[in-house]
C-alpha cells in the first residue's frame, strides 16, 4: 500500500523513482536507450473545479487505464501526484520510437469519455521526454528535464509532446527572472 497510488493502483512517486533507478542501472549495463515521459493532463483543474473531485478522480483512473493499454509490459507507468504521470520506456530503439509511444498515448487518451451521465469530454495531455544517456544519467535530472519538456509541449498548444533540449532549461530560467 505504501508504494502504490490508491486511486489508480499505479506505482507512486517513491516506487516509480526506485524503478527508474533500477532501469537506469540496467540501461547503463546494456548501453541501451531509456526514455522518461512526463505526462500532465491538460486542463485537469477545470475538470475538478467544474465537475467535482469525484469526477476528476474518475478521469484520472480512466487516463491511467488508457495509458497502460498502449504501453509494453516492460514499460512502467506511475502516478507522481495530482494529474502528473511518468512512463519509463526501457530498451527504446530510438528517439522516433519514444515519439511513437508519446503519439500512442496522446491518441488513446483523446478518445471521448463519458464520466458524467450525458456529458462527453475529450481528455488530452502534454508529454515531455528526456533520454538516457543523452540528457542525463541521473534519475532526478531526467524527471526534471522531462518536466521542462512537458511545459514546451503545453506551449506548443497542448495535446502534444516535446523532447528535452538544453535550450529549454535556459528558456525556463529566463522566465523566472
Amino acid at each position: 500500500i505504501a508504494y502504490y497510488d490508491s486511486l489508480t493502483n499505479l506505482p507512486n512517486r517513491m516506487l516509480i523513482m526506485d524503478r527508474l533507478k533500477q532501469a537506469l542501472a540496467k540501461a547503463a549495463r546494456e548501453c541501451s536507450i531509456l526514455g522518461v515521459l512526463f505526462i500532465d493532463l491538460d486542463n485537469f483543474k477545470r475538470v475538478n473545479d467544474t465537475l467535482g473531485h469525484n469526477n476528476g478522480d474518475t478521469l484520472l483512473y480512466l487516463a491511467s487505464q488508457r495509458m497502460l493499454a498502449v504501453l509494453r509490459q516492460s514499460d512502467t507507468l506511475g502516478r507522481l501526484s495530482g494529474d502528473e504521470f511518468i512512463v519509463i520506456v526501457t530498451n527504446a530503439e530510438s528517439y522516433d520510437a519514444l515519439g511513437t509511444v508519446a503519439e500512442k498515448i496522446l491518441e488513446n487518451l483523446s478518445s471521448p469519455a463519458v464520466i458524467i451521465e450525458n456529458m462527453e469530454i475529450v481528455p488530452s495531455c502534454s508529454i515531455g521526454i528526456s533520454v538516457h544517456p543523452d540528457h542525463s544519467i541521473h534519475p532526478d535530472e531526467l524527471v526534471q528535464m522531462a518536466d521542462t519538456a512537458m511545459y514546451e509541449a503545453k506551449n506548443k498548444g497542448r495535446n502534444n509532446y516535446a523532447f528535452y533540449h538544453p535550450s529549454l532549461t535556459k528558456k525556463a530560467a529566463h522566465h523566472l527572472m
